[in-house]
Formats: C-alpha cells, structure tokens, sequence
C-alpha cells in the first residue's frame, strides 16, 4: 500500500508541472504607477492600488519613483497628452490623474471600471516594459477594397473612430488573395483582429470599443512600411521635442524612423548629401532635419504637412531613400570661399597682429642670426595653434547655438550688425592714419606695455631651443589676449561659415585655411628679417600700408555682415 501511495505521488509530482505549464497562461491587466516621495496624494492612491490588487488578483501595478524617472514620465506623458505630474497611474491607452484638483474618489470608481472593462476585453500588457513606454496602442484595420471603390472618405471615418487608429489599404484587384486569406465575400471589408465588418458602423463601433487597449493585425500579416530619415544631434534641445512628436505619429502610421546622429561624421555627410539633392538652400539647413519621399520637413509647423505625406503611402509604403554620394566639392563651391581666404589675409595684415611680431623680432636683432628662423617659427606656430583653437571654440559655440533656432538667428543678425559697425570703425581709422592721427581700433595702451616688457624679458640671452619653447608659449598666450583686437575679423567669418553649412568637416577645414593664411604675412616678414631688413625698416614699409590695410578690412567686415543679415532677415 506504502509502495502504491509513493508511485502515485512521483506521477503526480511530474505530471503537475506539465499540466500547468500546458494550461494557457491568465490574462492580466497591468498598469504603470507614477508616485514621489513629497507627493501629497500619494499615501491615498497607494491604500486604493492596494484594495484594487486584492479585488482584482489579475492586476499587476509597476510603481516609479517620478523623481528618478523624470525623463520617462516626461515620454509618457506626451505620448498620452496627459499631466506630467504626480499621482498618475497608466493603463491600457488611457490615465488617471490624482492631483489635488481632482475628485479622488470618482477618479478611485472610473479606474475600477476601467480595469473591469480592460479584463473584460482581454486584458492588457504594461504600459512601460524595459524601460521603453509600449503603449498606447492602436488598433490596426485592414481595409480590403476593390479598383474604383471610392475609400478616402471610409478611411478618414475609420481614422476618426478612435484617437490611435493604424489603417493599412489593399487593393483586392491588384492582391486577389487577401480575399481568400480571410475569407471575404465582398468589399469593401474591414478585418480587425480576427474579426471581419462589411459594415463601416459595425466597425467604427468595435473601434471604439477597443480604443482603450488597441489590438494588433492579425497573425502573420506585414505591414507596408513608410520610411522617414531622422537626423539630429544629442546636444539639440529642439530635436528632443521633434522625437517626441515622430514617436506619435509612430502611433497612428506604419513608419519606420531611421536616426542619424550627426555628431558621427559619416552622418553628417550624408545629411548634406540629402540637403543637396533635394536643393535645400544654406540657409534653411537645420537640425532637426527629416527627409520624406524627396521632401524636406524640420519645424513642428511642418509636422501637418509631414502626416499628409504620410497618409499618401499608407497601403502602398515606402523604402528609405538612398543617400547620394556626397561632393565636398559641391559645398565649398556653394560657400564664399575667397571670402575666408581674403578675411585671413586681412586679418594677417591687420596691425595687432602685425605689431606683435615686429617687436618680437625687434628683441632677437641682438643675437645670433641662426636663432631667427627656429625661435621666428615657433613663435608664427604658437599664434596658428592658439587662432586655431580660438576659431574651433566660436565655431562649436555657433554650431551649438543653431539648435536654438530664435538664438541662433539673432546671434547672427548681431555680429553681422557688430562687422558693419566696425567695418565703419575700421574705414574711419583708414581717414585718421591718413590725417597722422592715431586709429580707434587698436590693442590697448596698457597691453602694449605689458606686451614690451614682458617680451623683452623672455629674450633676454638663452640658447635657441629654451628661447623657441618661450617664443612658442609667449605667442600662445598673447595672440589670446590680443584676441580682443584681432577677433574682429575672425568672428564674423566663423559666423559666415557656420551659417553656411552645417558640415563640420567642412567647417574645420574653412577654419585651417584662414588660419594658414593669416600666418602668411607674418612669415614673408620674419623671411625678410632673415635676409637683412631690420625691424624699423619692416615696421616703416607697415605704416606706409597701414591705410590700405584698414580700407581691405573695412570692405572684408562690410561685406560679411551683410552677408550674415541677408541669411537671417
């Protein structure tokens, strides 16, 4: 008898968990809560969650802490259009919200009923599963039509039935098989789920019914997609609430988002490449920047226009575009480029720079002249390396600033003002040194000084290679602080740049050459030292040209502030 009872025992101990892996599984209704600490309701909603679980033992609850996932109360919030405030419970593609204005125990009965009715249906996943909001969710509808049946007006009645509805449109003429895989007699035909309406009342009906948790196309059915191309920068504020409106429109039509990070390389190539075959001009080229079926959309004033392109390719879908090969060509031929070549040379020649290193040189006429060009060079080094950095500092500053597009305008539209200003400034110091008098536009008295001493204390008798170091270090820091009076040219021409193309490459590379160029002047007079000029006589010949210097950079600066008001009036 002891043998018999163990036997039975063992079979039913393997039996069981088969059995009850074999069963199917329970339909649960899952919600996601969102509560704080300082919340003054919260204590509340957790006794009413609390008698909820123990009426309904299908209900799941997710709890978050609002104040640590601020971000995913923030996505969720929009996709849902609700407060972004606690106590907020979602379920399904409705919420509940629990604030002090509300009335708490009507909210306590609507999401009773609610959760009945969600069960009653079927039942209902999480809204937030892995850290990504899932829901809402639409409910997806098949409408099978036949050539020449008129459906714009069904499909918009369908669209309307609910606020997330997903359609996809088959032609019966062109694909005779659909009516044999769901068994249709006739069309039009609606096939929601596993269900089948002749009748668009009947349909809009169960729509509406199943609104509140959505309901996938049936097994095995693909949807024709729609390809959009997403490019935007993590650092682009804008961007983040154009992702927010794209993740809606995912809701309500078939799109597939391919996002491109421009501050990859490569992806920023391929949006101008985009930017070009569609002739987007310089001036309208911004980030975010979305590109559908040859069209080019990057303001919420365009998401209309976007969801009417959209709804043109539902049935029918769409690939993604595939990129041009890119010219870099194309776009430094778009851009001024003797205007940043000029703007460098002006630059080189502007008398800041110049002075400086005249009185350099002025202090190694004392020795030897073997010292001249590596101690010179290094000193032309530092100030290329020390422009160089200074330039690459405006331009991220400017790249950056173009994400805040109202910012980004009047930033330009006032340095264009601040170049006409000091062109002005510049051709009335042309007339002055023309009068003996003395220019506006100048480094200051007292760097001046300083500058001498200090110049004339590192020079004093050290070998070549320390003196080279100093030179290279004394040039760094004084083309910074002189930055004040050479940075006139420099910043509207990073301004011109920036604002002609968002390609950084690019950019960096326009930033080289007025780099290279700035340094010229300054080489050809340390080459001159080097073959017997002194200092007077290189500082004489500079006076000589003083006035001519400032007429090129008055008509450089006139001509890029013009440039920079005409992109952005």
């Amino acid at each position: 008898m002891k043998k018999s009872i163990i036997i039975l025992i063992l079979i039913i101990s393997f039996i069981t968990p088969s059995f009850i892996h074999a069963m199917p599984s329970e339909k649960k209704v899952c919600m996601a809560y969102f509560r704080s600490s300082d919340c003054l309701n919260c204590a509340r909603v957790d006794e009413i969650i609390s008698r909820m679980q123990q009426k309904y033992p299908y209900l799941e609850v997710k709890t978050y802490d609002a104040q640590k996932e601020r971000k995913l109360l923030e996505e969720i919030s929009y996709l849902y259009t609700s407060y972004r405030d606690v106590p907020m419970i979602y379920i399904g593609n409705t919420w509940f919200y629990f604030g002090s204005h509300v009335n708490i125990s009507q909210q306590s009965k609507r999401l009773n009923e609610t959760v009945e009715r969600i069960y009653g249906l079927g039942g209902c996943g999480c809204p937030i599963e892995d850290g990504k909001v899932v829901y809402p969710k639409a409910v997806d509808v098949i409408i099978v039509y036949e050539e020449g049946e008129e459906i714009n007006d069904i499909g918009e009645e369908i669209q309307n039935a609910a606020k997330y509805v997903r359609i996809d449109m088959v032609n019966a003429t062109e694909k005779p098989s659909i009516m044999e895989r769901f068994g249709l007699t006739h069309t039009p035909a609606f096939v929601i789920g596993d269900n089948i309406f002749y009748n668009i009342s009947n349909a809009t009906s169960f729509i509406e019914n199943y609104s509140i948790v959505g309901m996938d196309f049936p097994s095995g059915w693909e949807e024709k997609k729609i390809c959009i191309l997403y490019f935007y920068s993590p650092s682009c504020s804008y961007c983040h609430i154009m992702d927010e409106r794209l993740k809606e429109l995912a809701i309500r039509y078939p799109i597939i988002m391919k996002k491109y990070n421009i501050l990859i390389p490569k992806n920023d190539e391929m949006m101008q490449s985009y930017f070009d075959k569609y002739n987007i001009s310089m001036e309208k080229r911004h980030i975010p920047a979305i590109f559908l079926n040859g069209k080019y959309f990057n303001t919420e004033r365009d998401l209309p226009a976007l969801e009417e392109e959209i709804k043109k390719w539902i049935g029918v879908g769409l690939p993604c575009d595939v990129p041009p090969n890119y010219s870099a060509e194309k776009t430094i031929k778009g851009m001024n480029f003797f205007t940043v070549i000029f703007a460098g040379l002006a630059d080189g020649i502007n008398p800041c720079a110049f002075a400086t290193l005249i009185f350099f040189i002025s202090y190694l006429e004392r020795t030897k002249k073997k010292a001249m060009i590596p101690v010179g060079m290094a000193f032309i080094t530092g100030i290329f390396i020390s422009y160089l950095m200074i330039g690459f500092g405006i331009m991220q500053f400017l790249y950056a600033s173009s994400s805040i597009k109202w910012f980004s305008r009047y930033l330009d539209i006032a340095i264009g003002v601040a170049a006409l200003v000091l062109s002005i400034f510049s051709l009335n110091d042309a007339f002055l040194i023309r009068k003996g008098k003395k220019p506006v536009l100048q480094t200051p008295r007292f760097l001046k000084a300083k500058r001498g001493r200090f110049i004339k204390k590192i020079t004093e008798d050290r070998k070549i290679l320390l003196l080279a170091a100093i030179s290279f270090l004394t040039a760094f820091a004084i083309s910074a602080i002189e930055f004040i009076c050479t940075g006139q040219i420099l910043l509207p021409t990073m301004a011109v740049i920036t604002s002609s193309s968002s390609l950084k490459s690019i950019a960096i590379m326009y930033l080289i050459i007025y780099n290279i160029m700035f340094i010229i002047p300054l080489t050809i007079i340390l080459i001159l030292f080097y073959y017997g000029y002194s200092s007077m006589q290189i500082a004489e010949k500079h006076e000589n040209k003083y006035f001519i210097s400032k007429i090129v950079i008055a008509f450089i600066l006139a001509i890029m502030g013009a440039y920079l008001i005409y992109l952005n009036v």
